[in-house]
């Protein structure tokens, strides 16, 4: 075991210390010598429009991964260089969420395509710009169902290299169509049923308008999605694209990256895994072999053969990197699942048995928040999206003890998102929200208010006694920001808890906020221990201590310390092998030596989008610095898809 420990911490110092940045292109490709053709834009003046800022920088980074995943060399811009100077040397203009362009913006364009200049536009950008490039837009809409916008099918267009669908699940669209024979449809929303509906992706000799944003997920396919549609536009420059392509997604093999990391955990793989190493890495060297450089310009289907042999070379490649991955045989292999349904479209007992069947034995479904349930509740109000007479409380414990895996009910404290209206309305009438200095409402349960400590204990308690659950989570155990609460109820009550105290013993308001946090799972923890003591009480928290101590009232040090919790899980989201390895040492140094830690690793969290291999990485990473086990988050379609068969190869496997 030393060993294996020893190689592993070789393996993270080698991580750490050289990173996993990856390989630069060569100097040989022409548009790494001179500049890429292709600009993405950045819509700078979102950043003044607070309801847009996110969605747009969010759009703009996923774009820039996408593009850089794929290979395909670009230049960013922002709106503003766009309006100034025009797009000198480009040939191709993305936008990927650009929904405050102005006219002189829209007009510069306009002239670029006059020129001969694509554009890819997304979703948002002003009518007029799809007029002039043959596509008219006809109003807004919001998706008519949760599964309505499901995915984005090609299949007319896959000679031309597209794939046959990308994965979106997206909310709303914008209504297009061609304007006359300017135009085609070459993409076509379906619903998770498969049911055609309108039109998704326009295509026109001056550019391709999509009718909603790229959402997150299906990366792979959308590479392609990404890398067809500039081909398409393009001919003249589909050879160098392709060529890009194709030395990023096969460097690990000519790098000898694959090779050294193979190496580095040979002695620890089985006869098997390591026969079907070799077999996946001669399967990818025969197919880059077969490849013929594309002619210029390059007919769409060579394009999409040369695209279908590299996508496999691809997957050989990445299927024998996560064989290699040494197993972690920890009692905490843990997920978060944010829906109360599971996977959409699938039963409780389908996605059991998915999790059971890719050795998770750990789920943290949320299945309560602060104003509302997905169970019959004497405490909370039923969820708007909860059908009549449903307990999807009920029916996920069925299928979770039916396939031997813990369900730990994973609860939203205080936060009222999606809480029913009129119960929103009592909170607001009875005084028992959040506000900031200034005064202005928070949609947050006040945590010093009597009732709604009372509320969010009994909600918590209540799970305990009716349901024989493995554990409660907590999640929002805190304040939304430094900068609350100061409500009039809060500034009463810390006016009546320190009035009899003596002047040495007075908190400071600080304290005192992490006080009515603490006391919270101070008081769930006594209750549920005396109801059913081998419940295990959680709490996915902040990973900054203390800093989130003075922002936001959470001393959970303290509650691991005191014994009101059994395990704790920091939210450690990041891309960076640096900060988890900085954060993860810091966790595990201020926890007693025996408490459990499994760290959050975030696979599709807001600010951490993670491949297999780099979940794999940061997996060896926690294991090596102390972790117990871990949670991932979270169990989606995109997780369930890619990630966990990917895992199951290596660090996840029964051998």
């Amino acid at each position: 075991m030393r060993v294996f420990t020893t190689v592993i911490g070789l393996w993270v110092w080698a991580a750490t210390t050289f990173g996993q940045a990856t390989p630069a292109p060569t100097a040989t490709d022409p548009l790494y010598v001179h500049n890429p053709p292709i600009r993405l834009v950045y819509g700078s003046r979102s950043e003044r429009h607070r309801a847009d800022r996110r969605t747009v920088k969010d759009a703009h980074q996923r774009m820039a991964r996408l593009l850089t995943d794929a290979g395909i060399p670009f230049i960013r811009i922002t709106d503003r260089d766009v309006e100034r100077r025009g797009l000198p040397g480009g040939r191709i203009a993305i936008y990927p969420h650009n929904p405050h362009m102005t006219k002189a913006e829209v007009n510069r364009l306009i002239r670029f395509m006059d020129r001969g200049g694509k554009v890819i536009a997304f979703y948002s950008v002003p009518p007029s710009l799809t007029e002039a490039m043959g596509i008219r837009q006809i109003g807004w809409r919001k998706a008519k169902h949760a599964d309505e916008l499901h995915t984005i099918a090609f299949t007319d267009e896959v000679e031309r290299g597209y794939p046959q669908s990308i994965l979106q699940n997206s909310w709303n669209m914008q209504q297009a169509k061609p304007i006359g024979d300017a135009a085609q449809v070459v993409g076509w929303w379906r619903s998770r049923g498969g049911k055609k509906g309108q039109p998704a992706v326009l295509r026109s000799a001056r550019g391709q308008f999509i009718t909603h944003i790229l959402t997150h997920g299906d990366n792979a396919e959308k590479q392609r999605f990404i890398l067809a549609s500039l081909v398409s536009l393009d001919r003249a420059i589909a050879h160098q694209l392709v060529n890009a392509h194709m030395q990023h997604a096969t460097a690990p093999l000519h790098n000898g990256d694959l090779e050294a990391h193979i190496a580095l955990f040979v002695d620890h793989l089985t006869a098997q895994q390591k026969a079907d190493i070799a077999s996946h890495v001669h399967k990818a060297k025969d197919d880059l072999a077969s490849i013929a450089e594309p002619s210029s310009p390059a007919a769409p289907l060579e394009v999409a053969r040369t695209l279908d042999v590299i996508g496999s070379a691809t997957r050989h490649i990445q299927r024998a990197r996560m064989l290699a991955y040494p197993k972690w045989n920890t009692p905490y292999r843990a997920m978060w699942c944010h829906d109360a349904r599971g996977i959409p479209g699938w039963t409780w007992e389908q996605s059991a048995k998915y999790l059971a069947d890719h050795n998770i034995n750990m789920v943290f479904v949320n299945m309560l928040w602060g104003g509302r349930a997905y169970y019959p509740s004497d405490h909370l109000p039923p969820a708007d999206d909860l059908p009549e007479s449903a307990d999807y409380l009920r029916d996920c414990l069925a299928a979770c003890k039916k396939y031997g895996i813990e369900l730990h009910v994973w609860k939203v404290n205080f936060n009222l998102h999606g809480a029913p209206r009129k119960f929103v309305e009592r909170m607001r009438r009875e005084g028992r929200l959040q506000t900031d200095k200034r005064g202005k409402e928070l949609p947050w349960l006040a945590p010093s208010h009597p009732a709604n400590f009372k509320l969010e204990r009994d909600s918590m308690l209540e799970v305990v006694r009716k349901y024989d659950v493995a554990g409660i989570h907590f999640d929002y155990i805190r304040y939304p920001h430094a900068n609350a609460d100061y409500s009039a109820v809060a500034r009463k009550r810390f006016q009546l808890d320190i009035a009899s105290l003596p002047t040495s013993r007075k908190p400071t308001y600080q304290q005192w906020r992490e006080d009515q946090v603490s006391r919270l799972v101070e008081a769930v923890s006594r209750g549920s221990r005396r109801i059913k003591p081998h419940v295990k009480i959680s709490a996915a928290v902040f990973g900054d201590y203390p800093k989130c101590r003075t922002n936001v009232g959470q001393d959970w040090q303290l509650w691991a310390e005191r014994g009101w919790v059994d395990f704790l899980c920091p939210m450690n989201y990041t891309e960076n092998i640096h900060d988890l390895t900085k954060w993860t040492t810091h966790q595990r140094a201020i926890l007693p030596n025996d408490f459990p830690l499994l760290p959050g690793v975030g696979i599709t969290a807001s600010n951490s989008r993670l491949s297999p291999a780099q979940t794999a990485d940061q997996l060896m990473t926690i294991r090596v610095l102390g972790a117990n086990g871990f949670v991932l988050y979270q169990f989606n379609p995109q997780t369930a898809a890619v990630h966990l068969p990917a895992l199951r190869l290596g660090v996840l496997t029964d051998q």
